[in-house]
Formats: structure tokens, sequence, C-alpha cells
């Protein structure tokens, strides 16, 4: 067997694994050793340098490995993932009992998204996958199977101290020794109880993806962990370990060191990461034990509900079992239902008509409402709306009745936002997927997994962004608006002139159907993501704003004349005068990024609905069409307004006919 078990590709590790593009400072391959975690500390006992922090030891065969209680862990050769991850964290050693659980959680992420597996943790340090219609119901364990384990150990450095410490300083080293099954057939596992990702039907079985994908996940856990301090509920991470961990919810049955046993409810993780267990007699700390899951006799959103991390207040007590049986409807375990829930901020519990009575307007209203927010709107006795959309249209319905808004008004503002937030959101996945699908190399589908599991931990950081970035530009524009105001009184404008004078322009790649063709969806993406990035960091350089892109253009504003100059030269600098001459920013990936023509003129616009419109927008458009490349050319008008700029050459060109506009007299613009 072992013939078709290829050994680990060293040198793809290295490169996926150290820095200075991935995420370790050491990495060593071997053949076969005892145990990973034990060669470590061999090594660091004599030198405590030899082994720094974020360094790993990966062996293609363990013949002695190390699990819970002094227990082996043997594995055929090259049929699994056995490998020490060294870390220095520097955190209160008191919060270290977290470390299993949160390499637990990394590496049921990563098992999640790469190798297409219903990846769960039980609690302290297995991973489990649930085989339910593929295996008999085996007693302390259901369907589920174990396909890999975390041991952690703190290791004192010479000259320092282990865990006695207040922090996991220069004095010692943490050890987490992660090992999967992989490959493995049946015959070749030690107990009933375990399998192997190829018997679990994974996706992928390839050794390296999975390693490398389950090293960084785990130290992106890590990363968060530290810098709270630590604190895992601070992170977030208490959270997301609950919401993987099998275990709460169910009855269990635990052997406690020295023999003693406890069968009862497990209800939560303390603030350690210690397991909250209700038995007969009341509550009970587990710190270390074996634990066996018993048949469910409490339902897991029940008891996720009465009470999932911490020991605030309702955070069960010694009458638990009852009150969890007693709970209120069950939480789907479906990613996506535990998802809806979290990014609505409750359960969907009201009708139409429901949410219409609190908010205190017509069920048709409500139904306008949501169409208009580009949202289906759901058959009248489905409960599809939560509490907080009924808050969110009763406030709404408050502003309107405050200020007297008309309802062509509203729902404008009410489409705008819609609009607005559809592509922001799906701009936002879009990023996230594909950074996942890079970081971890992972298929299209995998990567879309991994966001799924993530994304409740990462929505509230962009909610937050997301009012930031809404508050900054509306005191932007008062801003703008108030000085406005004040030149239009001293200039004057006729009641038939458009409102606001703007710089207007438009930069187009050059030739980007021809580049383009051919490449494939992530090269594709990456292409035109480059090219919009660079143009806002030009754009809003100058002092300018991005109105939209389009694909292979950028369309801009600027509030004065040198202004929309200054953006235009930017733009037609920054892309250069060819793919030889484009910054090394830009030409990373597939064929870099074209030149573009850049076109700009000053004139009077109207701002509706997030983009301009007027006479000038459509006159840059037609310059922009027939610009040089890395060029910019303004109409006669903006070239006289700057005439008497000493920064800039003006020099005009021939007469050209511009579909639709007639006669054009452009004028190349430049620098002096």
């Amino acid at each position: 067997m072992t013939a078709d078990r290829p050994p680990l590709r060293r040198g793809e590790l290295r490169e996926l694994l150290l820095t200075p593009g991935g995420p370790l400072a050491k990495v060593e391959v071997v053949d076969a050793v005892g145990s990973t975690s034990s060669a470590v500390a061999d090594q660091l006992r004599a030198d405590a340098e030899s082994w720094p922090d974020r360094s790993l030891l990966v062996a293609d065969q363990q013949v002695a490995g190390r699990g819970r209680a002094g227990r082996s862990w043997v594995t055929p050769a090259r049929a699994a993932l056995t490998a020490t991850l060294v870390l220095r964290p520097g955190v209160p050693a008191d919060r270290w009992g977290w470390l299993p659980l949160l390499a637990g959680l990394g590496a049921v992420t990563a098992l999640r998204a790469t190798a297409g597996v219903p990846a769960v943790l039980k609690w302290p340090n297995d991973v489990l996958v649930d085989l339910d219609g593929h295996v008999a119901e085996l007693d302390g364990w259901g369907t589920a199977r174990k396909v890999g384990g975390i041991l952690t150990e703190v290791v004192a450095l010479p000259g320092g101290t282990a865990a006695g410490g207040a922090t996991a300083g220069p004095g010692a080293a943490v050890l987490i020794g992660i090992g999967v099954n992989v490959s493995q057939t049946a015959p070749e596992l030690p107990v009933d109880s375990a399998t192997s990702l190829a018997l679990a039907g994974a996706q992928h079985t390839d050794r390296e993806t999975v390693l490398t994908a389950v090293v960084s996940a785990v130290l992106e856990v890590v990363e968060r962990w530290v810098a709270a301090d630590g604190d895992a509920a601070l992170a977030g991470l208490a959270a997301e370990v609950a919401a993987v961990c099998e275990t709460l919810g169910r009855r269990v049955h635990v052997e406690l060191p020295g023999g003693a046993v406890l069968d009862g409810v497990a209800l939560r993780l303390d603030a350690t990461g210690a397991l909250v267990v209700a038995g007969p007699d009341g509550e009970h700390v587990v710190a270390a034990g074996d634990v066996l899951h018993l048949r469910r006799q409490v339902d897991r959103g029940a008891a996720h509900s009465a009470a999932t991390v911490g020991d605030g207040p309702g955070a069960g007590s010694a009458g638990a079992p009852t009150e969890v049986r007693a709970a209120a409807e069950p939480v789907p375990d479906s990613t996506v239902a535990k998802l809806d829930e979290v990014l609505l901020g409750g359960p969907r519990t009201l009708t139409a008509g429901e949410l219409a009575l609190r908010a205190g307007v017509d069920e048709e209203s409500v139904r306008t409402f949501w169409r208009t927010f580009g949202l289906a709107a759901a058959e009248p006795d489905e409960r599809a709306y939560t509490e907080r959309d009924a808050e969110a249209v009763r406030a709404l319905v408050d502003l309107v009745r405050r200020e007297g808004l008309q309802l062509s008004t509203v729902r404008t503002l009410v489409r705008g936002l819609g609009h607005t937030t559809d592509r922001l959101a799906l701009w936002q996945v879009e990023a996230l997927v594909e950074d996942a699908a890079t970081r971890y190399r992972l298929d299209d589908a995998s990567a879309r997994l991994l966001v799924l599991d993530r994304l409740a931990a990462i929505a509230p950081v962009l909610e937050q962004e997301l009012v930031l970035a809404f508050r900054r530009q509306l005191a932007t524009i008062g801003g703008r608006f108030g000085a406005e105001l004040g030149q239009a009184r001293q200039v004057g404008t006729g009641p038939s002139d458009l409102p606001l004078a703007r710089a207007v322009g438009f930069a187009d790649m050059v030739q980007f159907t021809r580049r383009t063709a051919g490449l494939g969806s992530t090269d594709l993406s990456a292409f035109v993501q480059r090219f919009e990035a660079a143009a806002r960091d030009v754009v809003a350089a100058a002092g300018g704003r991005v109105v939209k892109t389009i694909g292979d253009a950028v369309l801009f504003v600027a509030d004065d004349v040198v202004t929309g100059a200054e953006v235009a030269l930017g733009l037609a600098s920054r892309f250069g005068d060819g793919a030889g001459a484009v910054p090394d920013d830009l030409t990373q990936g597939a064929r870099g990024v074209t030149p573009v023509r850049v076109g700009m003129v000053w004139g009077r616009v109207l701002s509706r609905f997030g983009d301009v419109f007027g006479a000038s927008v459509n006159l840059a458009a037609r310059l922009t069409d027939i610009t040089e490349p890395s060029s910019v050319w303004v109409d006669i008008t903006t070239a006289r307004l700057l005439a008497d700029d000493p920064r800039y050459v003006l020099t005009a060109l021939p007469p050209r006919e511009v579909e639709g506009l007639g006669t054009v007299e452009p004028v190349a613009l430049g620098r002096a």
C-alpha cells in the first residue's frame, strides 16, 4: 500500500508554509520519527533556539506517537498527517487551556473547507466526522468517527519555567501536536471509532493541501487569540468553538482523572475552556477527562439557548438538565440556518402581517418596502421576518412622519440602500472567497464553504467599517455642500443649469478584450481588481472621487478643474506606457494591467442614484474613446481654465468628428 502513497513533497511544503510567502519561520520534513512532539521537546530542552516561534516538524510516518493520557498513536507510512507546531504566545498562562480547542477549531474549519467533510470537535481535542447513514452506531460515538486529534504540551526551556510563570514568554514553548488520518483503509485503523478522510469521502486527500490548510487555519485562530491577550471570548473564538463543538448539548459520560465518573449534560464552556456538565447533584467544571457522547436526550440547540459560553447570568444552574429539556424551539444544526439567525439578529418569527402591526403600517406597505429594498417578499403566512426587521421598518415610518417625507423620496432612499448593499455584500463575499481559495489552495466550492463557516465572525467587523465609511462620506458631502452653496451665491447660476460644477473624466484600459481573452475566472478577477484598486488609490490620493467602475473603465469626478487634471495625469502615469513600464504591484499575475486612455472635462452635472449625468459626462466619455494610450485629452473649454497654470502643458490637436456630438477640438494635457 505504501507504493500507492507518495512521500510528502518537501519543497512544495516549504514554499507554501515558509516566510515570506507563508506563515512559518521553520519547516522540517522527515521520513519517520517516534513522536514529532517528543522529538521537538527533546531538542528544545537542549537548545531553546532550535525551534523558534511558528516552527513545524512534519513526519511521513510516526511510529511511537502519543495521544491523551499516554495512549499510543501509530500510523502506516505516508497514510496520515503527523506534525507538531511550535508556538511561543506571550499570553497569561491561565488561558493556555484554550489552545487544544483553538487548534481543534482551526482543524475543523480547514477540513470542512479543504476536504469537504462534516468535521466537528469533541471536547477537548478530538476531530470527528459524522458518517450518519454509512456506519452503525457505536457506544459513546454514535455515527461519528475520529479522523484527527490535537495534543498540546508546554515545554520548559533551558533557564526558564513552564506553566508556572505568568506568560508563555522566553522560558516556555507550547507544542501543538496535530494528527489527521488521511488515506487509511478500514483494516489499517486501530479502533472501530476511527476513520480517515478517504473513508469519509473527502474531496481532497492530497496531504500537502490538507496540511497547508490546517496549519494556516490554526495559526489564524491563534493570532486572533493572541491579539486579544488570550481572551477567547473577547476574540469571538469562544463562541466559534462552541458552534463546532458537538459535545455541547449532549448527554455525556465523563471518565475523570483518578477513576471517578460523571454522567450529565454538557452545557457550555467556561471562561478557561473547561467543560461545564450538569450532573445529578448540580454543575461540575471538567478541566480534563475522557468524554463519551451518549444518545441524544436533549436538543443541542436548546442547550445552546440555555447557555453556550461563559458564566454570566442565565449561564445555567444546578437544575439545568430539566431546564434544558424544557427550553424553547431548537436551533437548526445547519450552518446556513445558524448563519441566517446570527446575521439577521435573531430568528425569523414574524409574518408580514405581524411585522406590519409592530411597525404601525399596513401589510402592503411592508411588501412594498421589501420589494424596494430588492428583497423577495414572503408568503402571507410565512414566518420570514425578525424583531430587528420590525424595529427597522418602525424607525423608517417614524422618520417619514417626523420629517414629512414624500413617498417617492422614501422609495429612493430605500432603493439606494438596497442597490448599494446588494453590490457591496456580493463584492465583499467574493473577495473573501477568492482569498480563501488563494491562501488554502481550494477549489471554488470549498472556498465558499469556508467563507460560509467564517461569515458570522467576520460580518460584525464589516458592519462596523460600513457604518464608519457611510458617516465619513456623509460628513464629506456636508462639507462640500457648504462650500458649493457659498460659491453659488457669489457666482449665481441660471434656473436651467445643472446644479453641480465638476471635473468629470473616464480612464479606459487599452485593448482590454484582447489582453483578457482566455483568462480563467480567477485571473480575470485578479486583473480587474488590480486595475480598480490602483485606479481608486490614484483618484483618492489626488483628491477626486470614483463614481463607479465599469469593468475596464473608471468614472471619476473632482470638485475643481486642477484636481481633475491631477487625477487624470496621475492615472495616465500610474499605468505607464505598456506592460513593461507598469509598476510591480500592477504586473503580478496574468498579463499585468494595460495602459489607459483618459478624457476629462469641466462642466455642470446632475448627481442622482450614485451616478452623474450631463453633457460634460457624455463629452468626457467620447474624448476618452479617441484619446491616445497613456495620454490625457481635455476639451477646449477645460484647456482654457488650465492655460495659465505653469504646471501643465496644453497642446491643441486637430479637430475630430465625434458621433452624437459633432466636431470636437481636443487638447492634449501634460505636465510641464
